[in-house]
């Protein structure tokens, strides 16, 4: 269904890992079935770095990017993110943005 939907991720990876856990929230647009807006809301302070990564989730109109070079945890907690906020299209209806959120 089409509308706004957020999703947040929560990875967490060995102890020793040199980023042993990264999180994610971001904030999908759907509009005729397809990815129109992907923006990382969490953390901040990666939030613009990830423009064109979320760019090439909108572009591929996929979260299954394999082999994506310069693949890092935090681009998975991102993806992981945007997987969690679109299965809440079958389950439920999308969240209303307020005049607050715009």
């Amino acid at each position: 269904a089409d509308g706004v939907y957020e999703g947040t991720s929560h990875l967490r990876l060995p102890a020793g890992t040199a980023a042993a856990n990264s999180s994610a929230t971001v904030r999908v647009t759907v509009k005729d079935h397809r990815y129109t807006a992907v923006e990382v809301l969490a953390p901040k302070a990666i939030a613009s770095s990830m423009t064109d990564f979320a760019q090439i989730v909108i572009t591929r109109q996929t979260t299954h990017l394999d082999g994506l070079s310069g693949a890092t945890v935090t681009k998975a907690a991102v993806l992981l993110a945007v997987a969690n906020a679109v299965s809440q299209k079958s389950r439920s209806s999308p969240r209303k943005r307020s005049a607050a959120d715009r």
